[in-house]
């Protein structure tokens, strides 16, 4: 490792300032210049600035040359007041400020008496002085917008450079993975915070802690784009959320949201018979989301009188969901499930190679665990009528309750000092009818019971150190778990399976049948998962003269445990067909292609820390000129195991003369070798210690922008800028590595394994070779460079128009590889074992996270925003984007082929190419003079949605099996076909049953096919969300709106994803949708 580099940059971060800065900004600035109406400076006037709800001021002075600022100004509306003799009092009221923001006032004093008043009150859309680029949500948004699933992750879709692979409804809690790309950053690459502490999970970075309720958020602002040096640990966007809290005036609320299926609208693709004792196709629907809030001062026994030293807000809120979910699958039918495949292609005797008679297997040839896992855990076809007799349509209950308690107290001490604290907790728990992290459709076989405990804390002290200093300490805390049990059916000795295992006295469930084409049985569980961690930041900001330097520090010590779940501690059987010409057909005589096992569920429990520092510089070279300076050392600590479990395989350090040797079976001849060749362990041999890669210490990240307003009146700007950015690696790729550590943990792989005794032949001497998870050396930091040119504009007094060109470029991204994959058909000439013919003998699938994805993107984002004014606000964002990457995850997406990676590039499987997002709230007059009937019929109605139209998601065309016996494949890898023409239809002629030119496609057997990679892409969505309300005044201060929301109000037909799988039953085909019309119905009480 470098040290001198290290310690020299840790060095010039702390020089830079006596103290260190907080990682993310909370708070907004407010800038300007102060002259006579002469335009010269007026210098040593103060200038005020007064939160308007709270009563907390600010007070500056102008320097010599007329500047002021004031910073750390906390959300809300304000009013600036500057005073000199000889000059008129100016006062500007109205002044909205959000997080984030950088707000130029340039002021104009008029020659008079300090008792005269100037005052301007008209509210302005103020242009952003900053090279960030970003986007507001506001919390009238937040509450007066229909949400589906009233969640606040939808409205992240109002701002531009945003793509969504999300569905209708955004899930919520600790399961629900929230996949939204940034600018060209991949899902993973988002930085999730509550005001300002961290609100993910650092195992994938997809999975939130909390999900604030809506009604208890201030508003939240996404930094898409060049942000500046005080933001870190993520290379995509920042989703930073602040949370309300009380004002000198109490203000609160109940609410009570309703769902029900007598007012749904019917599934798209379904047209099987209505329910079992039911006369409705639509399966059964109870929401219940409700809850109530308050805020104000604290005002007991006397204190507080003057309503300005102490604020409190609560919130609570819950959610009661009964649904099913009614999803498609194939299983075989009462023929098949007999061995009768008439009406299918020939399958072929294993024992013959020539056709069974009759293509019937007879009776006494079907496997009796096979027998018995058929006609206990496979329902029969009920939905033949949608284009296959095997088709089956579940219908699977799905229980949700949620609880959420968040709280927050501000307490200022002294005009120069305030406190807050904040705490969150939500307890959400459901079942999930087909398995943890699974898509089972069998009903009830391996379904589980699931808590996702989650909390956040925080508390910030905010210390204003004279007119040019401000300094402020936070620590935070978040944690959350997941605990999952399984209640299913699925125990082996229940149903009287004889299956011996390798390793015996496991978990007795049934081993994981997968056959290709047919529903899976596969088990998850049970599962424990947690990743606490404390965070501390503290802050120092210094103004002098048209400098504001701000440097800091932030230090993360955090944990990460958790047990596989999901490893084949029973066991895992394949079937692809490579026998008989049919995966079914395969399983009931009991012929698998591959089975796995792994000895024992490991358990692990990570500890890493982050270190980062960082210093800049916000220099005004002219009044209409900003230039920002910084820089950002990171330090990412890599995770050591608490029980030194971690392993990986380095490919340098294989030496190919201590390589073991296999018999013809593929199984390791004892004392052959070296087992462990080319391994290094955690604690044992690893030249990192008890780390397996070395911890990346030498991050820099510098940034730079500037921000030019040509007139100098504050209604234009200009504005670039150009960073580098560090991604933390995912923890979980470390954890999987240790989930296979064949010290820890045996995984044995056997090919062509039979289904009643897996491990035929195979003595308890024999070694057999090992599938690996690995990480890639050297492990690099995921990097993103990022840089925009955009223009704002103010065209009308509360109109703000913004275009500009967004650019990104991520190198040493993370993908999978499998590095152990030997060339097609090489197994043929050693019987068909591939674990003969693998690069690395002793080995099996060896699949390796490298560091090695590229990504480019490249965009036009639009923007057009009309605050509210005379009733109505509106705002649209527009995005034509296109990001091309060799890999868009780093946990899926493995390569056709690992030994021609260069053959992946292509669109990435989050880009959407338009994005076009409209929203809207028209408030109708409340005809307050009218008659007291009219005014009752026709006042105070509300109109408010959201409108989106986005093109497509790419998706690839593989193809079904392992004809080049160069598997099993990494996650989310298989072979893709040969392509014959043009696969796209044209618009006109794409349905549901046939989306793209299936006869473009021919099964690729000798060589890998030519298909490219997301060569074709999905329908695009065309949705309405509309909402109608009526608001009732009780009182001046009390107001009851009633609100019916209408979730695709149009009920248009919105087509999933295609079936890609070339051989399978609907290839082409499509056969989901995006939700229908969904109907609302609300009741808001407000004071």
């Amino acid at each position: 490792m470098r040290k001198k580099p290290l310690r020299l940059v840790i060095l010039i971060a702390l020089g830079l300032s006596a103290t260190p800065l907080r990682a993310q900004e909370l708070t907004a600035t407010i800038f300007g210049r102060v002259t006579d109406p002469t335009g010269a400076v007026v210098p040593g006037v103060e200038v005020v600035v007064k939160n308007m709800d709270t009563g907390f001021s600010r007070s500056v002075r102008t320097d010599a040359e007329g500047n002021y600022v004031a910073t750390y100004l906390p959300i809300g509306r304000y009013q600036l007041t500057v005073e000199a003799p000889g000059f008129k009092r100016f006062v500007r009221e109205n002044i909205v400020l959000s997080v984030n923001d950088r707000i130029a006032i340039n002021v104009t004093l008029q020659l008079g008496e300090i008792q005269e008043t100037v005052t301007i009150t008209a509210e302005e859309a103020l242009v952003q002085h900053s090279p960030t680029i970003s986007g507001l949500v506001s919390g009238r948004q937040m509450t007066e917008l229909p949400l589906n699933n009233r969640n606040f992750v939808q409205l992240t879709y109002l701002v531009p450079g945003v793509s969504s692979a999300l569905p209708s409804q955004v899930g919520f809690g600790g399961l629900s993975v929230i996949s939204i790309s940034v600018s060209g950053s991949r899902t993973s690459g988002i930085n999730w915070l509550i005001d300002g502490g961290r609100n993910v999970d650092t195992g994938s970075n997809l999975t939130l802690f909390n999900y604030p309720s809506v009604d208890a958020v201030a508003e939240f602002r996404i930094l898409t784009n060049v942000y500046s040096a005080e933001f870190g640990r993520n290379a995509g966007g920042v989703v930073n959320i602040i949370t309300k809290s009380g004002t000198r005036e109490f203000h609160g609320g109940a609410y009570h949201f309703l769902r029900n299926d007598v007012i749904a609208a019917r599934e798209p693709f379904r047209f099987t018979p209505p329910i079992v004792g039911r006369t409705s196709l639509k399966p059964p629907l109870r929401y219940n989301n409700f809850g109530w809030n308050i805020g104000g001062p604290v005002t007991l026994f006397g204190y507080n009188t003057q309503r300005d030293k102490t604020f409190f807000f609560f919130s609570q809120e819950f959610r009661r969901i009964r649904e099913f979910t009614t999803p498609r699958t194939t299983v075989p039918t009462a023929a098949m499930r007999q061995g009768d495949f008439s009406g299918f292609p020939a399958i072929r005797d294993p024992q013959t190679g020539q056709p069974f008679p009759n293509n019937r297997i007879p009776a006494d040839r079907i496997d009796p665990n096979a027998r018995i896992i058929v006609e206990r855990l496979f329902p029969l076809p009920n939905a033949a009528a949608e284009g296959d007799p095997r088709f089956y349509r579940p219908t699977l209950p799905q229980p949700v309750n949620f609880r959420q308690e968040l709280w927050r107290v501000d307490h200022v001490f002294t005009p120069n000092f305030r406190v807050w604290v904040r705490y969150i907790r939500d307890i959400f728990s459901r079942v999930e009818p087909g398995g943890l992290f699974n898509s089972i459709l069998l009903p009830d076989v391996a379904t589980t019971a699931t808590d996702t405990p989650a909390v956040n804390f925080k508390v910030a002290a905010t210390h204003v150190l004279g007119a040019r200093a401000v300094s402020e300490f936070a620590y935070d805390f978040s944690r959350n778990q997941i605990l999952s049990d399984i209640i299913g059916r699925g125990k082996r000795s229940a149903l009287g399976l004889r299956i011996p295992e390798i390793f015996p006295g496991n978990r007795d469930l049934v081993p994981n049948i997968s056959i290709s084409g047919f529903a899976t049985i596969s088990f998850f569980g049970p599962y424990r998962n947690g990743n606490p961690s404390h965070s501390f930041t503290y802050n120092f900001t210094y103004t002098t003269g048209t400098h504001t330097f701000k440097t800091g520090a932030f230090v993360a010590t955090e944990r990460k445990f958790e047990n596989s779940g999901s490893n084949p501690v029973d066991g895992s059987f394949t079937f692809d067909g490579r026998f008989t010409g049919n995966a079914f057909a395969d399983f009931l005589l009991g012929l698998a292609s591959s089975y796995t096992e792994d000895q024992v569920d490991v358990n692990l429990d990570l500890r890493y820390n982050t270190y980062e520092f960082y210093a800049q510089d916000s220099w005004k070279v002219r009044p209409n000129l900003t230039l920002d300076f910084g820089v950002r050392f990171s330090m990412f600590g890599n995770p050591v195991d608490k029980n030194n479990l971690l392993q990986t395989f380095r490919p340098d350090l294989y030496r190919p003369e201590r390589a073991v040797r296999l018999d013809s079976r593929g199984f390791i001849i004892p004392g052959s070798g070296d087992r462990f060749n080319g391994m290094i362990f955690a604690g044992e041999n690893s030249p990192f210690g008890r780390r397996i890669q070395e911890n990346n210490f030498d991050l820099v990240g510098p940034r730079f922008g500037f921000a030019w307003d040509p007139s100098g009146r504050g209604k234009a700007v200009l504005r670039g800028g150009y960073g580098i950015y560090y991604d933390r690696s995912l923890t979980g790729i470390v954890l999987q590595n240790g989930f296979v550590n064949p010290k820890a943990n045996t995984r044995v792989t056997i090919d062509n394994a039979l289904l009643s005794n897996p491990a035929a032949g195979v003595t308890r001497e024999t070694i057999l070779p090992i599938s690996l998870l690995t990480t890639g050396y050297p492990f690099r930091a995921p990097t993103m460079q990022q840089w925009n040119l955009s223009y704002q504009r103010e065209l009308l007094p509360n109109v703000l128009f913004e275009i500009g060109y967004v650019g990104s470029g991520g190198n040493n991204l993370l993908r999978l590889i499998n590095i152990n994959q030997p060339r097609p058909l090489e197994a043929n000439r050693v019987g068909g074992v591939i674990n003969l013919v693998r690069p690395y003998l002793g080995y099996a699938l060896i699949q390796e996270r490298q560091t090695t994805g590229i990504s480019r993107y490249h965009s036009l984002q639009m923007s057009l925003q009309k605050r509210l004014s005379r009733g109505v606000q509106i705002g649209g964002v527009y995005t034509w984007g296109k990001n091309m990457t060799n890999a868009s995850t780093d946990r899926s997406d493995a390569p056709q082929d690992s030994l021609n990676i260069r053959a992946e590039r292509a669109p990435s499987s989050f880009q959407r190419q338009h994005v076009l997002t409209i929203n809207y709230i028209w408030e109708l007059p409340a005809l307050r003079e009218a008659h007291p009937l009219v005014r009752a019929l026709f006042g105070g109605w509300q109109l408010s949605g959201i409108t989106t139209f986005w093109s497509g998601l790419p998706f690839t065309v593989v193809q079904s099996g392992d004809t080049l016996l160069v598997g099993p494949f990494p996650a989310g890898g298989a072979t893709r076909p040969d392509l014959l023409a043009n696969p796209r239809l044209p618009k006109g002629q794409r349905t549901a049953a046939r989306w793209f030119n299936t006869d473009a496609f021919r099964r690729a057997t000798t060589t890998f096919g030519t298909a490219g990679r997301n060569i074709i892409r999905a329908a695009g969505v065309n949705n309405w969300d509309i909402s109608v309300m009526k608001n009732f005044a009780l009182t001046e201060q009390v107001r009851l709106q009633f609100r019916s929301e209408f979730f695709n109000a149009f009920n248009h037909t919105q087509l999933g994803a295609p079936d890609a799988t070339l051989g399978v039953a609907g290839f082409g085909s499509i056969s989901s949708a995006r939700d229908p019309r969904i109907v609302q119905f609300g009741l808001k009480l407000s004071f």
